[in-house]
């Protein structure tokens, strides 16, 4: 059963600043990542389907994570086994939602709406636990939200499209995804939990790829490329860095920082397909942004103050 509760706790789940610190930055790195995702994306879908693109991007995932970590592997058990495989469904759930919703619309707009993840994790947090908010934390997701509608309105135009349905949908799930992987990596090796999630979840999407789409055409280049990055990086070493990174902080916090992937998507977008950031999106992204840097300054203080008392 999800302990919801402990992480809003405030005589639990309180860590030391340089952990805190190292979680936030680790969440920070698979948000960027995270938010190349789209945009890379699209390139693989040039030349393999939907679903083969996810599982070999997943199976390359969990394959150099095996090997960099081998030596950890004589430590998984069925405990960690079975919370696992119920997150490989749901990672594989929200990830094959995305990926389908990115054939109807663009990756600019693909990273806009599954940031909207920010905003169910306190939602269901709130829901599940019935948890108070901090004005502190509350103040924070405010100022995050505001920022994703003005990215929002970044001169790209809203179609209510079955792209867009696919896409929140999947925002959705991934908030489910990073609630679990919260709760769990306060349980067991971060590591080994990412392993045999991606590895699941590969399983799972070459499964359903080989029942419901036609075999791919010749790879380009593009699409090598694509999923060779896709695999090691935003599947890989993302996820690796997501369980450990939140270990170390709540998920209302996890929410905050997942806030920077937009950000992030639409600079690669910029560069890779030339997409231009509106003066409404700029000011959104600091906005989320300062929203950052306030949670962290607050958290700070908290632990220095916890911590020097005792």
């Amino acid at each position: 059963m999800l302990n919801i509760k402990y992480w809003y706790s405030k005589k639990k789940g309180v860590y030391p600043v340089n952990e805190s610190s190292k979680g936030s930055l680790a969440l920070l790195a698979s948000c960027f990542f995270w938010g190349c995702t789209p945009t890379v994306s699209k390139l693989g879908l040039e030349s393999l389907p939907p679903l083969y693109f996810l599982g070999l991007s997943f199976l390359i995932g969990a394959i150099v994570l095996a090997f960099v970590f081998r030596k950890k592997l004589k430590f998984i058990n069925r405990s960690i086994i079975f919370f696992a495989l119920f997150t490989s469904i749901v990672l594989s759930a929200a990830s094959i939602l995305e990926i389908y919703g990115l054939k109807f619309i663009s990756p600019m707009k693909s990273g806009l709406l599954i940031s909207f993840e920010t905003i169910f994790i306190p939602i269901f947090c709130f829901l599940l636990s019935k948890t108070v908010f901090e004005p502190k934390d509350v103040m924070n997701v405010i100022f995050a939200f505001l920022g994703l509608i003005l990215i929002n309105h970044n001169g790209i135009s809203f179609e209510f499209n079955i792209g867009v349905i696919l896409t929140i949908l999947a925002a959705a799930l991934f908030a489910v995804q990073t609630i679990i992987i919260g709760n769990l990596s306060k349980k067991y090796v971060p590591i080994l939990i990412s392993i045999v999630e991606l590895f699941t979840a590969s399983i799972i999407c070459l499964s359903l790829a080989s029942f419901t789409e036609k075999t791919f055409q010749p790879i380009n280049p593009k699409s090598i490329s694509a999923l060779l990055f896709c695999g090691i990086f935003c599947s890989g070493i993302a996820f690796s860095l997501q369980t450990f990174g939140q270990k170390y902080i709540s998920p209302l916090r996890t929410g905050i920082i997942l806030s920077t992937i937009p950000v992030f998507g639409i600079i690669i977008s910029h560069a890779i397909y030339n997409d231009v950031l509106s003066l409404c999106g700029l000011i959104g992204s600091i906005i989320i942004i300062c929203s950052i840097i306030n949670s962290n300054i607050n958290t700070t203080k908290v632990f220095t103050y916890k911590f020097k008392k005792r």
